[in-house]
């Protein structure tokens, strides 16, 4: 009788454990760190409205980033964004072509800008979102052409970095509408890859035009790792270069549906500024599990902007982008006339 109350105990015991997994454990939800939530595509990029972006820093800070701005300081600040602070940000100047165009004028220091939300404290993000950049939308008149770029990019089925106009100020003067977008980071590669642990590169310089050079990836010194630094060998760009210049299956080193859909849009937005162009860069590559995908970045020289900058840069013009917070050098009154919009004044013949 004793032994099979203790048969009968034990299931009983067995039973209450079952239910309780079966019904009362699935109930209780671990919370999250914020590095893992995120949850920032619906709530960073919103695109039914403009975010409004507020940045604060000293203004020792902001002198020091003005005056020599092509050399892209890091510095402290703090950046709400939908009302949500986060403090002590890296913030910088971004860009290449846009960059050194606004350092060079008079009248404008309508920077492109990035936040890095965890440079200097580790794992800190904005709801899972580790990188944002806000583009100033430079040569664009429309400031639609990188955002459409984005949407084509995303309904032909490419990983695409999230991204939603953005109104900023910073220290309370507002600097106008801008392109915030995701940057390709670790965050981006885990939310639109299998594993997100592979090799992210963004080639500019020797080897960005992916020809052969030797099996030494040392001499290809423009391929640029973001991922892996310190543990990739690299051996499957290795391999991948070695295939398409030297023969063998494509399919063994190349996602090429996903690269068929890249080129088809990438074409048929006209960009030039960009591996299809002559300078092979604002791109990215990412291997997993020894195949790589092409991802699409920087585009507002799409629909032919690159060209047309080409030729107006040529000319030797003045460019003015549009400004909306108050002029810091005073201009001639015949300017100030013209309305705020991307004008182009040749020089007096």
């Amino acid at each position: 009788m004793i032994k099979n109350r203790y048969v009968i105990g034990a299931i009983t015991l067995l039973l209450v454990v079952f239910i309780a997994v079966l019904f009362i454990v699935p109930t209780f939800q671990v919370e999250q760190p914020e590095s893992m939530a995120k949850t920032y595509k619906s709530t960073v990029f919103d695109q039914s409205k403009v975010t409004k972006v507020d940045i604060e820093l000293s203004d020792k800070n902001l002198a020091s980033i003005l005056e020599s701005p092509t050399d892209e300081e890091v510095v402290d600040a703090d950046v709400t964004i939908n009302g949500k602070t986060v403090s002590h940000v890296g913030f910088r100047t971004k860009g290449m072509l846009s960059l050194s165009s606004v350092a060079a004028m008079e009248d404008s220091d309508r920077y492109s800008w990035k936040i890095d939300f965890d440079y200097y404290r580790s794992e800190q993000t904005l709801d899972g979102l580790q990188k944002l950049a806000l583009n100033n939308n430079f040569s664009d008149a429309s400031m639609m052409r990188e955002y459409l770029s984005y949407d084509l990019m995303e309904d032909m089925g490419v990983p695409t970095p999230s991204h939603s106009y953005m109104y900023v100020t910073i220290n309370g003067e507002e600097q106008g509408l801008y392109l915030g977008v995701e940057t390709l980071d670790e965050s981006f590669l885990s939310q639109n890859f299998t594993t997100g642990n592979g090799d992210l590169y963004k080639p500019d310089g020797t080897g960005s035009d992916l020809k052969w050079i030797s099996d030494d990836i040392a001499d290809y010194t423009g391929l640029n790792l973001k991922t892996n630094t310190k543990t990739s060998k690299q051996s499957s760009m290795i391999n991948m270069l070695d295939t398409i210049n030297n023969g063998g299956k494509l399919e063994d080193v190349v996602d090429v549906d996903e690269m068929l859909r890249y080129f088809a849009a990438n074409t048929a937005l006209v960009n030039l500024d960009h591996y299809q162009g002559d300078k092979k860069h604002n791109y990215y590559l990412y291997e997993e599990d020894g195949l790589f995908s092409m991802l699409p970045w920087d585009y507002n020289m799409a629909f032919g902007g690159m060209e047309l900058w080409v030729e107006v840069w040529a000319a030797k013009p003045k460019i003015h982008l549009p400004r909306i917070h108050k002029q810091r050098k005073p201009q001639k009154q015949e300017k100030l006339k013209k309305p705020k919009c991307l004008a182009v004044e040749k020089k007096a013949a």
